[in-house]
């Protein structure tokens, strides 16, 4: 398992910094000894020889995604084996799968600085889990298409402005579309990351109100550098052995320790979580081997509430306007206060000039 892991990575870079230098991506297999690939064959082979349920779920995923991430760099090791099969059904229960390279940004995007020149990222101050107030190392960006009525987005107690959708990201939003099969319903918003080093990573966590905010389809495609990207599944409200209706009883304490499912993620891969991923599983992007940026976008699709989508801006939510209706009261009283007690004064000030006028006449 180790093993066709690490080869993924390697071959995977090898085959991405290819395609990064040449438009004709096939010939990267044809630069590579025959041997090589036969033997990039034969393990893949070994590894599906053993019966797929023999493999906890969290390694099911792990070698599934593995050899179809070989494959899709080397379409000739492509194996439609009964037992590979039998894994990719296996973990297709999931509600989040992976697409190996869907989306190709030699045919959208020049450069990575393009990208990052296009979408207005800043690196703001968000609270953690416990209550700590940290600067973010990833650069965010929430980005919306144009007459959408699309509001902020609230996670990490901050509120994100939206700014307007550049054309290259909404082309890649399309692109995107097609891949995954939209149909009737598309995408209207991105959450943007720019990950600038290897340092800037994000822990495990959930994407929150998806179902109330946001549709429960979401989809993340990066560009730039590699990242091992990770699922697990959330303790105390499912296991993956939940999810596993094939895993023999053998494995099910191993499936309850909730262990995480961990692949490399290349520059186009897609992410695709669906239905309750984000109820049930935590993921995560995990630090960088080297210092070569990242930028990661994730489409969302709004859903209207009351006739409102996303949420108010700073200054527009509910107890802002609760504060400003009971602002505006308090000065109504204070202004009513005021006026009154210049009449009573005046009244005061009336009665004591008609007596002191009255004391004159009498004297």
């Amino acid at each position: 398992m180790e093993a066709l892991q690490a080869l993924h990575g390697l071959i995977g870079r090898a085959y991405h910094h290819r395609q990064e230098e040449e438009e004709d991506v096939p010939t990267f297999e044809d630069r590579l000894p025959a041997e090589t690939i036969q033997g990039i064959q034969q393990l893949m082979t070994r590894a599906l020889a053993w019966n797929p349920t023999t493999y906890s779920l969290d390694l099911a995923c792990e070698l599934c995604w593995s050899i179809e991430g070989l494959q899709a760099c080397l379409p000739s090791t492509a194996t439609d084996t009964a037992n590979m099969q039998q894994l990719t059904q296996r973990t297709s229960q999931l509600p989040f799968q992976i697409l190996r390279n869907a989306i190709s940004w030699n045919e959208i995007l020049p450069s990575l600085d393009t990208l990052l020149h296009a979408i207005p990222f800043s690196n703001d101050q968000i609270i953690t889990r416990h209550g700590t107030a940290v600067q973010e190392r990833r650069g965010t960006a929430w980005l919306v298409q144009s007459e959408s009525g699309i509001g902020a987005l609230a996670y990490s107690g901050k509120l994100m402005t939206p700014k307007p959708m550049p054309e290259l990201v909404e082309q890649v939003m399309h692109r995107v579309e097609e891949k995954i099969g939209v149909l009737g319903t598309s995408f209207d918003c991105a959450l943007c990351n720019h990950y600038a080093d290897a340092t800037a990573a994000c822990k495990f966590h959930t994407d929150p109100e998806h179902g109330s905010h946001w549709d429960r389809t979401t989809v993340v495609v990066a560009a730039g550098s590699d990242r091992k990207f990770a699922f697990k599944p959330i303790p105390s409200i499912t296991t993956w052995q939940e999810w596993d209706d094939t895993a023999p009883s053998t494995l099910q304490q191993e499936e309850a320790s909730n262990t995480a499912a961990v692949t490399h993620l290349f520059a186009g891969d897609l992410v695709v979580m669906t239905d309750t991923c984000n109820d049930d599983f935590y993921h995560a992007v995990h630090a960088g081997r080297n210092n070569d940026p990242r930028i990661s976008l994730v489409f969302k699709r709004a859903i209207e509430r009351g006739g409102t989508k996303g949420h108010g801006l700073a200054g527009q939510g509910r107890r802002r306007r609760r504060r400003v209706q009971t602002t505006a009261k308090s000065t109504a009283e204070g202004n009513n206060y005021t006026n009154n007690s210049k009449s009573r004064h005046r009244q005061r000030r009336q009665s004591l000039s008609n007596t002191r006028k009255k004391k004159t006449r009498r004297s």
